[in-house]
């Protein structure tokens, strides 16, 4: 049974790693952000309906109503809103590089919000995520360049990130 999960998480590494480069291909064939979105959402609807156990509870807390609405707002439908329809006016390279800097401006909104103290760790370890996104894109980001709208609204897709971290954050306490 281990290897199932070894495999599962295999399996999601794999797919999320294609998931920019297959979102461009499919945004250049005439298929819209919009609907890119709602077929993210289907899939992740039959992926839970066949990998959560049954007898799971749904019920939701009733203080836990708005950090549930914040995570759907911004973490599920505007993150990939703005992450499609930037895609669709940048680069798959610029994506991946805005993308990397969610650690870093959750790290500074988690210390200007909740006075989180900031570890040497956290910038090393952002620092070597930020290092490997350049490294496997230097190539293509040294010859790209700046794509303002399309770079904007990934930058746009980070924030709804961030939201959606910290709501998730909330929940879980």
């Amino acid at each position: 049974m281990k290897w199932f999960y070894v495999l599962l998480a295999l399996a999601t590494i794999f797919f999320w790693g294609v998931s920019l480069t297959l979102t461009k291909t499919l945004l250049l064939n005439s298929y819209t952000p919009n609907l890119l979105t709602f077929l993210r959402f289907l899939i992740a609807l039959i992926a839970v309906k066949i990998f959560l156990p049954r007898g799971t509870s749904g019920k939701i807390e009733k203080g836990d109503h708005f950090s549930f609405f914040l995570m759907a707002l911004g973490g599920i439908s505007l993150f990939y809103f703005f992450e499609n329809t930037g895609l669709k006016y940048t680069t798959v390279s610029n994506t991946s590089l805005i993308t990397a800097t969610i650690p870093l401006f959750a790290l500074i909104t988690a210390r200007i919000f909740y006075s989180k103290k900031v570890l040497w760790q956290n910038f090393i370890g952002i620092f070597l995520g930020l290092s490997g996104t350049f490294l496997l894109f230097y190539k293509d980001l040294i010859r790209s360049s700046l794509h303002f709208r399309g770079d904007l609204l990934i930058f746009c897709s980070v924030i709804m990130f961030i939201i959606y971290s910290f709501a998730y954050r909330r929940i879980m306490k």
